[in-house]
């Protein structure tokens, strides 16, 4: 089809068979609800979904700002984007001051699902006069980047809608057809401060008419290629877990954290990849909760709760239902599992004395351990056992557990020291390093460069007779680091120098005299930071808040103390009243 079309076309013309203008706009985007939060957080600020929420509580709980605690901004925890109308008249009466009013926007709010609670009104700025910028001193950096990133947004959304001009162009060649826009920008609107990734790409209308004809000077043709989607980001999973129903704006954070605290995902250049445990798991759910296991549970349990709340459906039968449902999966699973632990599976691995270790499951996935000592076990993690061979009750495994542990005693690299000790490659808690093989002597450790411990993940490091092939790209690296730190020169506090550090943002340059002196360099612009300022601002109200609740738990302490002995004086005074009105009904007796 392409070679005809470019075949076809060669050396000819186009007629402009139709040249239209239309009028168009385009709205600004709506504040922040909690998944759309996470998701630009994680684009715009690299944070996961628990660190942003843990930053929004603290920036809605309330933070000191001129000596006074204010919530900065709203409820955080939302699926709505409705705005209050205080907020609205509140953003009016900025956008007219500082832009005119010409740029004051209506705002309209889309909650187009049905489970939509609205609650809460969407998240924003509690005080728009509180300018980023103006409390800039009062926040840490973190709080400082998510309050903007909200403010701004709530700013932006209160805008008019960009308008513009579409001159759509159509041009044929006998059968051929063809079409093009072009966007000419008539009122600027929001886009005056915010242009997004959405971005409409605008120019100058050319000088066309109706049925002029032009030679064609190239054919760009972009043959397309069906991709397989890519995998998840933390981003991308949230969108996708609102876009099906799955969770609440306040369980996002808690799914992606427990999909990666209990590994059954693993991060690969932020994206999420599943583990052999991950996988087990899921078929273990599937097979034994196909009701629960389901990407329609959430949504549908949400539908017949609004049954529930119209009196379609009764409670009592609806909970009854689903837990007559769920008690009868979990006996047959009971059943299940207890098949599972009664059954004997040896593997092809011996323990200490020469016996065959046997399979256990426990709950991060199956390991080995010797049937005579307990402690002796060897864990199989990313180890696959064909499903036939645990039906048939004996497991070979044994070549891939002496990978893994030949993998924890160090990989062979052909990096070397100085003294010519070769590296190894080995897996610590904190991600992949590098070791001396004569450690004990020389003590010799340094971690991997980022970019190297992406290639090992990914296994597109080269290996030659079980050799690691890295001594080329590591002394390169280390090359460039040399180089950038003999240019950057000493500290200019401490008069130290520097070193090369690999932070979440890549590299940057640290002063040698940590933790005396916390200064760094941006390697790219020079600008020097000293850490020690924001360091000392949080642990100056870190202070103030621990004095605070100290003073408010001594306080309670002395209320109580003070309402005991209010009680216990109030108990006294009683029974001192009650034993004199006793002394003088017994006086009256004895006079009569």
């Amino acid at each position: 089809m392409i070679k005809k079309l470019k075949k076809d076309l060669k050396d000819k013309e186009l007629t402009l068979d139709k040249i239209e203008v239309k009028k168009k706009s385009q709205r600004p985007p709506l504040v922040f609800k909690t998944s759309t939060l996470q998701q630009l957080a994680s684009s715009y600020l690299g944070y996961g979904a628990t660190k942003t929420m843990r930053i929004a509580q603290q920036l809605y709980e309330g933070l000191s700002v001129d000596g006074e605690n204010k919530g900065l901004i709203t409820y955080m925890r939302t699926d709505s984007t409705r705005i209050s109308n205080d907020a609205i008249n509140m953003a009016k009466d900025y956008i007219t001051q500082n832009y005119g009013e010409k740029y004051v926007g209506k705002y309209v709010t889309r909650n187009s699902k049905s489970n939509v609670q609205d609650a809460h009104e969407g998240i924003r700025p509690s005080y728009i006069e509180l300018t980023p910028d103006s409390i800039k001193d009062n926040l840490t950096n973190e709080q400082y980047k998510l309050y903007k990133l909200i403010w701004e947004r709530f700013l932006v959304s209160q805008f008019a809608a960009m308008k513009y001009e579409q001159m759509q162009i159509n041009a044929v060649n006998g059968d051929y057809r063809f079409r093009g826009t072009i966007n000419k920008v008539i009122f600027d609107g929001y886009y005056k401060i915010f242009k997004d990734e959405d971005e409409i790409k605008t120019g100058d209308f050319p000088e066309l008419k109706e049925n002029d004809v032009y030679p064609i000077e190239k054919l760009n043709i972009d043959e397309g290629i069906t991709k397989a989607p890519t995998r998840f980001s933390e981003a991308t999973l949230v969108k996708k877990l609102e876009s099906e129903g799955i969770g609440r704006p306040s369980t996002y954070a808690t799914i992606v954290e427990t999909l990666k605290a209990r590994e059954y995902v693993e991060v690969v250049d932020k994206r999420f990849f599943p583990t052999y445990l991950g996988y087990e798991v899921k078929d273990e759910l599937i097979k034994n909760f196909k009701n629960i296991i389901n990407v329609k549970f959430t949504a549908n349990m949400e539908k017949d709760l609004d049954k529930v709340e119209e009196g379609l459906v009764e409670w009592v039968q609806l909970l009854s239902d689903f837990y007559d449902s769920l008690e009868k999966d979990i006996k047959k699973f009971e059943t299940e599992i207890e098949k599972i632990k009664s059954k004997r599976i040896v593997s092809d691995v011996m323990d200490s004395e020469g016996k065959p270790m046997v399979l256990k499951t426990g709950l991060y996935g199956k390991y080995l351990v010797s049937e005579s000592n307990e402690k002796e076990t060897v864990s199989l993690k990313k180890v696959i056992i064909p499903q036939e061979q645990l039906e048939n009750g004996q497991i070979f495994v044994k070549e891939e557990v002496e990978k893994i542990q030949s993998a924890k005693k160090g990989i062979l690299t052909d990096f070397f020291t100085k003294d010519g000790s070769r590296y190894l490659l080995k897996v610590g808690r904190f991600g992949e390093y590098l070791e001396s093989e004569n450690y004990e002597k020389d003590e010799i450790r340094m971690s991997l460069p980022p970019e190297l411990k992406q290639k090992f993940k990914k296994g597109a490091i080269v290996e030659v007779d079980d050799v690691l092939q890295i001594s080329e790209e590591m002394n390169r690296i280390l090359e460039e680091n040399e180089k950038i730190v003999k240019e950057a020169g000493v500290c200019p506090i401490c008069g130290k120098p520097f070193e090369i550090k690999n932070g979440r943002f890549g590299k940057f340059l640290a002063c040698t005299g940590y933790p005396d002196c916390k200064t760094i360099k941006n390697i790219k612009t020079g600008k020097i930071t000293v850490a020690s300022d924001t360091s000392e601002k949080n642990d100056e109200s870190k202070t103030k808040a621990k004095t605070k609740t100290k003073s408010a738990t001594k306080a309670k302490k002395t209320t109580k103390t003070t309402k005991k002995a209010a009680a216990k004086k109030t108990k006294a005074k009683t029974a001192s009243k009650t034993s004199a009105k006793k002394k003088k009904k017994s006086d009256k007796s004895d006079n009569d």
